[in-house]
């Protein structure tokens, strides 16, 4: 349970890491659910609706997602590894980072669902008939026409896309959606079910409450 029930849902993911802005954006429980159902009917975004489940129910981050490789899911032991992010450079080179913080090495739990969603990936998966691999990492989960990893680009321009069509469609409206707010949209709704602050601080890979306490301060003031 929370360490201080006298603190709201938003507080406790403020004391995480999410920003005031953020927290405002967030979806809602109702809104996820529908906003899912619409993607996983419509028979151009079908195809990205286990990515979406899984960063609306794992806080990951995109560049940790895109980072991730079948051997970092482990399906025996239901564990996400979470220990590294692909970016690409200003000049379109694909490149491994570490993750993001010391905290963000991390291994999340898998629910029945998430590792549903990851075997449908791993099944539907079109491998390239040559895997160049990037710093010595193959078996991502999603590859471009190229035979090359896909990067957040790619994720943050499909979630627009989507975003804008699903607005086109229903009356309650999404006004802004990214990988990001996926993100602390999650966060947003484990605190709100009483998850221990300490417990989703590493879910989350994020660093201690000072440095985003004064990280949050600054956003504000902005």
């Amino acid at each position: 349970m929370i360490s201080n029930p006298e603190k709201t849902a938003e507080e406790i993911a403020v004391e995480v890491g999410v920003t005031k802005r953020t927290i405002e954006r967030k979806l809602g429980c109702c809104t996820i659910t529908v906003f899912l159902r619409f993607v996983h009917d419509d028979y151009v975004y079908c195809k990205y609706y286990e990515t979406m489940y899984i960063l609306f129910h794992t806080g990951l981050r995109i560049s940790e997602f895109c980072g991730l490789t079948d051997k970092d899911i482990d399906f025996e032991n239901m564990i996400i590894d979470v220990n590294k992010q692909l970016h690409r450079d200003s000049k379109i080179n694909l490149m491994i980072n570490p993750a993001k913080t010391n905290a963000g090495t991390r291994k999340l739990p898998m629910t029945e669902d998430v590792a549903k969603m990851f075997m449908a990936i791993l099944q539907d998966r079109d491998m390239p008939r040559f895997d160049k691999g990037v710093d010595g990492y193959t078996g991502f989960l999603f590859y471009d026409k190229k035979g090359l990893p896909e990067v957040s680009m790619h994720w943050e321009h499909r979630i627009k896309n989507m975003k804008e069509r699903y607005n086109q469609l229903f009356k309650l409206q999404i006004p802004a959606l990214t990988p990001h707010i996926c993100r602390h949209t999650y966060c947003t709704n484990m605190a709100r079910a009483g998850m221990n602050p300490k417990t989703l601080q590493y879910l989350m890979g994020a660093f201690g409450h000072k440095y985003h306490n004064e990280r949050i301060h600054s956003s504000w003031a902005r």
